[in-house]
C-alpha cells in the first residue's frame, strides 16, 4: 500500500489477528447452538470427498473449531483437526477425545504425519488476509 508504513500494516494485521483468535475462547461455549450440527454440510463434504479421492481414509480439519465436523465424519474417517484456539480445542477433546488433536494455527502448523484429505471449513481461511498466506496454506495441503 502507497503511502503506509509496513509497522503500520503489520501491527493491523497482527490485532486483527489477536481479536479474532480471543474472540473465539468466548464464542466457544456458544459456538455450537450458533452454529449448529453440520450434519448436511457433512454429508455433502463425504459426497465430494466421495468422488475425488474415494479411497480416502484420513482428514484433518483446519481450522477445526468445536469439532462438529469432526464429529459427524469420524465413523467414515480417521479424523483429526487443528487449530488455535485452547476452549474451542477443549469442546472438540470433550466430544473426541480419542482423536488427534494439535493446537497451533493454520500457517506454522507441521505434522508428522500426512492425510488423504483435508478441510478448511465455513470462513476459517478468511482469517488469513493476504494472498501469500492463502498460498502458503494451500502449499501445505
Amino acid at each position: 500500500m502507497p503511502g503506509v508504513s509496513p509497522f503500520l500494516v503489520l501491527s493491523t494485521n497482527l490485532l486483527y489477528y489477536l481479536f479474532k483468535m480471543a474472540s473465539y475462547d468466548v464464542l466457544g461455549q456458544f459456538y455450537d447452538e450458533i452454529m449448529g450440527d453440520q450434519k448436511e454440510s457433512a454429508r455433502i463434504i463425504r459426497r465430494l470427498i466421495g468422488q475425488h479421492h474415494p479411497k480416502a481414509v484420513s482428514l484433518l480439519e483446519i481450522a477445526c473449531g468445536t469439532g462438529s465436523y469432526l464429529f459427524n465424519l469420524k465413523n467414515h474417517y480417521n479424523v483429526a483437526g487443528l487449530d488455535h484456539s485452547s476452549v474451542m480445542l477443549s469442546i472438540t477433546r470433550d466430544k473426541l477425545p480419542e482423536i488427534s488433536l494439535f493446537q497451533t494455527d493454520m500457517l506454522s502448523f507441521r505434522l508428522n504425519q500426512k492425510f488423504d484429505a483435508i478441510i478448511c471449513m465455513n470462513d476459517s481461511i478468511n482469517h488469513l488476509l493476504r494472498l501469500r498466506d492463502w498460498e502458503k496454506l494451500l502449499s501445505k495441503a
